[in-house]
């Protein structure tokens, strides 16, 4: 509908009329634009609650495009997520810098 996640229109086996259906390779594709707090426990095999808060406090924005509310997304471009994880001392010190978080190039 708007484009972020994708969907497959497909027919309705017992409406017979045409829906939208979540594939396994448009689940995929949405796993790889964004990170949700429970592919972030799995794939980190931590708590999300944690994992979260650790992303607040980082000061890592959700996904909001024009102020949109889609819960607890993020943006998997930049890593920003991963790094808030794999890299503790990295965020400390953006923490500690002026203009906040930034994710590594």
């Amino acid at each position: 509908m708007n484009g972020h996640t994708p969907a497959t229109e497909m027919v309705h086996p017992k409406l017979k009329t045409q829906q939208l259906f979540i594939t396994r390779d448009d689940a995929d594709a949405f796993h790889q634009r964004f990170y949700t707090p429970r592919s972030m426990a799995q794939t980190h095999f931590k708590s999300w609650q944690p994992m979260t808060a650790t992303l607040r406090a980082a000061g890592v924005e959700v996904f909001s495009p024009d102020g949109k509310d889609y819960g607890s997304l993020h943006g998997v471009h930049g890593k920003a997520p991963f790094c808030a994880f794999l890299c503790p001392i990295y965020i400390e010190r953006q923490m500690a810098t002026p203009g906040g978080f930034e994710p590594p190039t």
